[in-house]
């Protein structure tokens, strides 16, 4: 019985990399047709490298950040959590938030994992829902403190 699942597994993996190759060879024919080889290289050498540092550097802060905000919100309500179970579902997130309409997929992605490290659906419900409202009242705490210090400079973009 477990060769049966390993196999199904397998070619389930397996499956998945060649979609993923697939994936990468369409875009590559869309990119060198729209472009040519020496436009492409010519872009990349005029590239500032300490700009995409910065932006890949902000990006993983940014993922970290959201890993250990899980991490904290699991180990409070669950009582245990691990740093691996806090990353797959960052992870999930992400990427079925940008897969989906609306970035509406990610938190029945993320509830999906953490019920598959054997929390239960009410506490995956209570994790999800907490960072969710917590992330709101960040945008928005940022948001009037950004209204506040830039009245003025609201004000002009207004009048004009």
């Amino acid at each position: 019985m477990s060769t049966d699942s390993t196999k199904k597994s397998k070619w389930k993996s397996n499956l998945g990399g060649a979609f993923i190759l697939l994936i990468l060879v369409v875009m590559l024919l869309l990119l060198f047709r729209a472009h040519s080889l020496e436009e492409i290289r010519s872009l990349i050498l005029r590239m500032n490298t300490a700009w995409l540092t910065a932006a890949l550097g902000c990006v993983l802060l940014s993922y970290f950040a959201e890993m250990m905000s899980y991490y904290v919100i699991i180990k409070k309500v669950d009582g245990k959590a691990s740093l691996r179970t806090a990353f797959r579902v960052t992870m999930a997130g992400q990427y079925f938030n940008s897969i989906t309409p609306f970035a509406a997929g990610g938190q029945p992605f993320q509830v999906y994992y953490l019920m598959k490290d054997g929390i239960s659906m009410g506490r995956c419900a209570n994790i999800i829902m907490v960072k969710s409202v917590l992330f709101e009242l960040c945008v928005f705490s940022i948001s009037i403190v950004s209204f506040v210090f830039n009245a003025g400079s609201l004000n002009r973009i207004i009048e004009n």
